[in-house]
């Protein structure tokens, strides 16, 4: 068994060999595709690895002796072709091949060729034995492939540990003021490929790094004397002001030595005199600074706008830092991020500072005299937005501070796919329940004897519905007058009727003037006193007037030859009866 193994795995290193030379020499990819397409792994794996997979078959119980050799084998294998890499120089060729085995071991975790932990543990010792320049060139191949790692992880188990101790490693050998890019896309990369409620390094909460406070040094003398010095003109000196910025920069490192009671009053003495002297540079129209003054990271080739303002201060240069715009920008924020972590409205379950009710209230206050101002500076079609910037990732880290310290709750409402199952699982429990129940059947189905007979009543309920007898029709216009308004009421007369009963008599008149507007338009009364009255007397004692309505035409035309019979008939009556003599008694 031992040399059969030492025979597996020679084979397999010399596949991984030829599968390494025949790959693609090309630059880093960066949208995500592997460098072995479909086609061209087809052919590697007919020609290096069916061979032997038909040799050393996997498909055995795992108990097998021979099976966990193999995968001993497999691993062995790969770490030794990673070995031989590792011995050569770093250069572009050396990338592009150490590219072409980390998408070979993903393809073959894919095809559950090897362990799920292989290719991040491999990667692991890459990045271990490159420097952090090299490490960061890795790490664009990581960013690149990291639908194909993130594939089935967990962060509790399996290659979830492993790339969070990858990542975190990372984030260990970053300094903070030279690579604070490159940590910050570790940790949006352990943002992404884990769910934000999960307890990784993350969202876990954070503490204070008070390892290299910043604090007043001691070849400047006793400087804090300097913060009640104020020159001839009223505002305070430069060495106070360089006093006051040394002394914030204390309370930025550590907020929590704010909950003494000597060091808060400082604090308020401190925000009293910065915020008078800085707000008018801060909040002025930002100047473009002159591109020779750019700084430029030697070790990474980086350029870099700004130095963080602890590593400007310098006694000698305050008056010229006091005039810097961006500088007086910078203490401003770091002020505005103390307020806001000794604001009321953050959680106070994670902060556990003692602050009265009078210090939260001046609190409050000054933090709504800075916000106003920088709510005052971004607003306005054309300004900086560096104002706004700042204030929405205030709003954004207090949202996230409460939601940390409520142990990352879940975002995301749970689906209502599991409503159906539960629903038949009550309509069976509701079963089982009535199940020894006898029911005893109604004595009327519908409850009642009345509707259960008018239901039997009907054979058709839709003929019944659309019989012309059962449906309202449109009443004559003289019978509606006639009948409906016969004793409607004058206009002195409405004045002593309830709410109630005058409206019953205007719905009553707005159906009548609807009934007549199309026959007797031109008999509408002008005067608007009892013009009910006056348009029902008028409608009364008139016919119809003749519409433009054919049918109704046809039908006046024949009322009007009826009407000429009759006054022929009449007029007949009247001659016959003239011809005839009349006795005259005696």
């Amino acid at each position: 068994m031992p040399s059969e193994c030492d025979q597996f795995t020679q084979a397999l290193i010399e596949a991984i060999a030829a599968a390494l030379a025949g790959a693609p020499r090309k630059p880093p990819a960066t949208d995500g595709r592997l460098a072995f397409d479909e086609s061209a792994w087809a052919a590697l794996y007919d020609a290096h690895f069916a061979p032997l997979a038909a040799q050393y078959p996997v498909k055995a119980p795992q108990a097998n002796p021979l099976i966990q050799a193999r995968a001993l084998a497999v691993d062995y294998a790969f770490r030794q072709s990673l070995a031989q890499l590792k011995s050569r120089l770093p250069d572009d060729a050396w990338f592009w091949e150490v590219e072409a085995f980390l998408d070979l071991i993903l393809e073959c975790e894919s095809r559950q060729l090897v362990d799920v932990t292989l290719p991040l543990t491999l990667l692991e010792d890459l990045f271990e034995s490159l420097p952090l320049a090299q490490a960061v060139t890795l790490f664009d191949y990581v960013e690149a492939r990291r639908v194909r790692i993130s594939v089935g992880i967990v962060s509790t188990s399996g290659k979830g540990q492993v790339l969070l101790r990858v990542c975190n490693e990372l984030i260990r050998r970053c300094s903070l003021g030279q690579h604070a890019g490159f940590a910050g896309r570790v940790l949006v990369l352990i943002a992404t490929v884990f769910p934000l409620t999960d307890r990784s390094g993350v969202n876990a909460r954070g503490d204070f790094h008070t390892d290299k406070a910043d604090r007043l040094p001691d070849d400047l003398g006793d400087i804090s004397k300097e913060l009640t010095t104020v020159v001839d003109s009223g505002k305070p000196s430069p060495g106070a002001m360089y006093a006051s910025l040394r002394t914030l920069q204390r309370f930025f490192t550590n907020p929590r030595l704010l909950a003494n009671n000597p060091d808060f009053a400082e604090f308020q003495q401190v925000m009293g005199r910065l915020i008078p002297e800085l707000s008018p540079v801060a909040l002025a129209p930002r100047k473009p600074a002159p591109p020779a003054t750019a700084a430029t990271n030697d070790e990474l080739g980086v350029e870099l706008e700004e130095w963080s303002p602890c590593l400007l201060l310098h006694p000698d240069l305050i008056s010229l830092q006091l005039t810097d715009q961006h500088f007086c920008r910078q203490i401003l924020v770091q002020a505005l991020v103390i307020l806001q972590y000794l604001s009321p409205t953050s959680t106070p379950s994670k902060f556990h500072l003692q602050i009265t009710q009078e210090r939260g209230e001046w609190v409050q206050r000054t933090r709504d005299r800075l916000w106003r101002l920088f709510e005052d500076a971004s607003s306005g079609p054309g300004l900086d937005p560096f104002f706004r910037t700042v204030l929405s990732v205030l709003r954004h880290e207090t949202r996230w501070a409460a939601w940390k310290d409520k142990s990352c709750p879940a975002l995301v409402a749970p689906t209502a796919e599991a409503l159906p199952d539960l629903l038949a699982d009550y309509q069976k429990q509701a079963a089982n329940l009535c199940s020894g129940v006898e029911r005893t059947p109604l004595r009327f189905p519908l409850g009642t004897k009345e509707l259960t007979m008018l239901w039997r009543q009907g054979d058709d309920h839709m003929a019944d519905l659309r019989s012309e007898k059962r449906r309202r029709t449109v009443p004559d216009v003289q019978t509606y007058f006639f009948d409906s308004l016969k004793d409607h009421p004058t206009s002195a007369d409405l004045e002593f009727l309830t709410e109630k009963e005058a409206d019953v008599y205007q719905v009553q008149a707005w159906r009548g003037l609807r009934l007549a507007i199309r026959s007797h338009l031109t008999q509408f009364p002008t005067k608007p006193e009892d013009y009910i009255q006056r348009l029902r007397d008028t409608v009364c004692d008139l016919a119809p007037a003749p519409t433009g309505n054919k049918d109704e035409g046809e039908e006046d035309e024949n009322d009007e030859d009826e009407n000429d019979e009759e006054a022929e008939e009449k007029s007949n009556a009247s001659s016959s009866s003239a011809s005839t003599p009349v006795s005259v008694s005696s």
